[in-house]
Parts: C-alpha cells; sequence; structure tokens
C-alpha cells in the first residue's frame, strides 16, 4: 500500500502553518493512550474508540460502553427522552405505575402517579454529550418542585398529562440524579432534556464498526471532525434546486400569495406572506444521492423557527425578504423536509438546495490526503492523523 502522507494544508496558508503550536505533551499522551498494537489496518470501531479517548469525552460512557455507547458520544445527538417508570426508585418513592388514560395519552408501559399527600420522586440518568439542556416533562399537577443541579424550579401542568417546561440547566456529560416532589394526585409520564445538535463526527454512510477504516472514510471523519465541510467545492453540474414557496400544495390558514416587491426580490412571480394568524409551511424534497448540502431561505421575519428532519432550527430573521442561510447538512437520498414556523405577517419566498462534492476524493482534497480512497489505513498512520486532529481541533460545534 502507498505510505499516506497527511498535510491538512486545505485552506491553510503557510504562513498561518507556521504558527500552529506543537502537539503539548498532555494531547501527546492521550494519542499514546488510546494505541492499539500494530497491525496492517485499524476497524472503523477501534478509531471511533480512540477519537473518543483523545478527545477526552469519555465521561459520556458508562461503566462498561458498548459500540451504542461510544456511537451516542459521536452522532452528537442530544435529545433524551427517559419514561419515568424507567428512571424512578421503585422500592422507596412513595407513588404508583397507573396504565390508564383518563387524564389523557401516555408513552412507554405506565406513568406514575402519587398520592393524596406531595410525593418525591428521585431520578437517575445518564447524560451521554454535556451542553446547555432544556428540561420538560410530560405531568400532570401544579406546584411540581423540581431539584436539579443543585438548584430549584417549579412547574404547573393543570390537571392532565401535559408537556411542560420546566427550566433550562447546565449539565456535565455521565450519570445524572435529580428529584421532583409531585403535587396531592400529580403524575409523571415522562421527561426530555433537550439540547442543541452537535456536527456527527462519523463516515459519510455512517459507522462500521467491523470494517476496515479506510483513507476515504478516514477524511470523511476529519473534515467533519474539524468542521471543514464548507471547504467542499459546489457540484456546479448537479446544480441548485429551487423550491418557491407559491408552488407549495398547502398554506397555513390566512396567509395569502402576494406579488409585492416592497419588501424586496422575489425568486418567482408570487410569495406566501401570512396573515393574522401564525401557521407552518412545510417544503418537502428529495435528494438523490447521499451527501453534503446546503441549504437557504429567503424569510421575511424577526426570527426564524423550523424543523429539518425532526432537528430544530432557529436564526436570526430580518425585516425584509432576503436569504438567511441555515447550513450545511449529511442527507441521506429520498425525501426529507423543512417546516417553516410562520409568525403574523411574516412570509417565505424560496428555499435552495445546494450540492456539494461530497466523494471519498473530494474529502481527502479538504483534508490533504493523498492515496487511494479505498486503501486501508494502518495503526501507525492512525497515530499521525490523530497527533493532527488534536493540534487543530478547536471545540466541537
Amino acid at each position: 500500500m502507498l505510505i499516506m502522507v497527511l498535510i491538512f494544508v486545505s485552506g491553510i496558508s503557510n504562513a498561518a502553518e507556521k504558527k500552529i503550536k506543537s502537539t503539548s505533551k498532555t494531547e501527546k499522551k492521550a494519542v499514546e493512550a488510546a494505541s492499539v498494537p500494530a497491525g496492517s489496518s485499524i476497524s472503523q470501531g477501534d478509531f471511533a474508540r480512540k477519537l473518543v479517548k483523545v478527545f477526552g469525552w469519555e465521561e459520556g460512557l458508562p461503566k462498561d460502553p458498548t459500540d451504542r455507547d461510544y456511537l451516542r458520544i459521536l452522532s452528537g445527538k442530544r435529545t433524551l427522552k427517559f419514561e419515568a417508570e424507567a428512571i424512578y426508585e421503585p422500592k422507596t418513592d412513595p407513588v404508583a405505575s397507573r396504565n390508564f388514560d383518563r387524564y389523557g395519552p401516555f408513552s412507554g408501559d405506565a406513568w406514575l402517579g402519587g398520592t393524596a399527600s406531595p410525593a418525591t420522586v428521585h431520578f437517575t440518568v445518564f447524560i451521554p454529550l454535556a451542553g446547555e439542556y432544556r428540561l420538560s416533562a410530560s405531568a400532570k399537577g401544579d406546584g411540581q418542585v423540581w431539584k436539579i443541579s443543585g438548584r430549584e424550579y417549579t412547574a404547573n401542568s393543570g390537571g392532565s398529562l401535559s408537556l411542560t417546561k420546566v427550566a433550562t440547566v447546565p449539565l456535565k456529560a455521565g450519570k445524572l440524579e435529580f428529584e421532583m416532589v409531585l403535587p396531592p394526585e400529580g403524575g409523571i409520564d415522562y421527561v426530555i432534556f433537550e439540547a442543541g445538535n452537535l456536527s456527527p463526527v462519523e463516515p459519510l454512510d455512517g459507522w462500521r464498526f467491523t470494517a476496515s477504516l479506510t483513507l476515504g472514510s478516514l477524511a470523511e471523519i476529519s473534515v467533519a471532525l474539524l468542521g471543514w465541510e464548507d471547504q467542499l467545492p459546489i457540484d456546479e453540474a448537479t446544480g441548485r434546486t429551487t423550491l418557491l414557496a407559491s408552488d407549495l400544495k398547502e398554506i397555513p390558514q390566512g396567509a395569502k400569495l402576494t406579488d409585492a416587491a416592497i419588501f424586496g426580490p422575489i425568486t418567482g412571480k408570487n410569495w406566501v406572506r401570512a396573515g393574522s394568524l401564525k401557521g407552518e409551511l412545510d417544503f418537502p424534497f428529495t435528494v438523490s444521492r447521499p451527501g453534503v448540502y446546503g441549504l437557504k431561505l429567503r424569510y421575511m421575519g424577526n426570527s426564524l423557527s423550523a424543523i429539518l428532519d425532526g432537528t430544530e432550527l432557529v436564526r436570526d430573521g430580518k425585516r425584509s425578504l432576503d436569504w438567511i442561510d441555515l447550513g450545511l447538512y449529511r442527507f441521506t437520498d429520498g425525501p426529507h423536509s423543512l417546516r417553516i414556523r410562520i409568525q403574523p405577517y411574516e412570509g417565505v419566498d424560496a428555499l435552495v438546495i445546494e450540492p456539494r462534492h461530497s466523494t471519498p476524493a473530494a474529502y481527502m482534497a479538504v483534508a490533504g490526503l493523498k492515496g487511494d480512497p479505498a486503501s486501508p489505513v494502518t495503526p501507525q498512520e492512525v497515530e499521525n492523523v490523530l497527533s493532527r486532529l488534536v493540534e487543530r481541533f478547536k471545540t466541537r460545534k
């Protein structure tokens, strides 16, 4: 196999390269501690475990981690739902497991009901990734008291099981113990911790732990880790796709099509503007091949709130129709959806989907890797790569 040379120079001038500090002793020890015995190749699973160790993400692993635990960290997903009946202390907490829907539908196998007196419920969960989390609970009753991370919060859910925001709390990765005081005859179904997702650190088609790590997949992982996917060139041959809001089959109640250009230029003949009611506007779209795509939306409003394939997006808005960059995303081939939440008198003109070159060779060009994308990577070559990644990595976004 050709000897691989890792240069990671894309987008970095020679002058800037000289300013990069050498790997610290601590970083070198971390890389060395993650070493595996020399051999002809290394698996994707071995590399995934080494990444978690080298970058100090092991706090998000349980005592005896499985492959799934490593995937939770590397996926970057930070929406965690826990059924109350699975995380409380059944031997000590004075609540009962109930499975009737008199107070509304519930998820899981049951929900926990309190007694005629206030009842303290103790919960234990595991947080794979640190962050600023919004805690919400599907609960019943007013006057709930929540104690978490040394602080106390109150919440009211009324007479039926309903999802209620409790608080926004900073959480470390690892085991988390917290409690709530149920009001008399209160109830709790599940809790949700939500923080913005981090960019996934993975090959373009996902991790396959038993497969050999190739030069192409190494480049895809490295570019994702360093946040360099914006350096992938636009795929001009495939071309951009423009979807007009005025062509959508359904628009929110009270909204109308208008050709008014006083708020800025429009892409088609008309755009959609909400009336006095808020609503939702769905942009379904399909991509023909998996890869990286950029999204831009011509929008008018104080702020933009949307859901992309189930993930919440929030962006600053503008007072006139103008393009808002929604970012780059890795899409699988097939259908996708962007749902826009439109506030009164706000409007949407068009969505642009811009493909990037996403072949292994394209990723290798950005990463500065030489060789055959299908070539397996040896453990020694991985150590060189990790040293360079540690030098250049700043923070996970």
